[in-house]
């Protein structure tokens, strides 16, 4: 007697959320039987609503899949794959193991405190050129 245990892969979704926070990293999903990667898309674009200045912003998509899939659109969209501040761009990323899509390549993501500390390093360092 042959006895076959499968643990499903468990992987976040969220569907065209912009930025990698709210239900991109809270909603988990188990995956089907056959879907053996966890996918993320990153489009990073004009928002399609109206906004001031119409700044560029990440828009995440994360789903169960399967490996080809993943890698088909991988390939697929690879030549629109180039992280740029000023042009729209689009990647995919694949990984195949529980929840490993938490973390999403190329991302804006709420930098705040950084900003905050680097402007405080900067101004320190100002102020110790002065001195010297």
């Amino acid at each position: 007697m042959i006895i076959c245990i499968s643990i499903a892969l468990e992987c976040y979704v969220c569907n065209y959320v912009e930025g990698n926070w709210n239900d991109c990293v809270r909603t988990v999903q188990t995956c089907e039987p056959l879907q053996d990667t966890c996918q993320s898309i990153v489009q990073y674009r004009t928002p399609p609503f109206f906004t001031v200045l119409a700044e560029r912003r990440a828009f995440i998509t994360k789903a169960c899949t399967t490996t080809y899939g993943c890698e088909t659109t991988s390939s697929v969209i690879s030549q629109r794959c180039f992280r740029s501040k000023t042009r729209d761009w689009i990647c995919s990323y694949c990984c195949n193991t529980d929840r490993c899509n938490y973390y999403v390549p190329g991302t804006a993501s709420r930098s705040f405190p950084i900003n905050i500390v680097t402007l405080i390093v900067v101004f320190l360092w100002y102020l110790l050129w002065r001195v010297l």
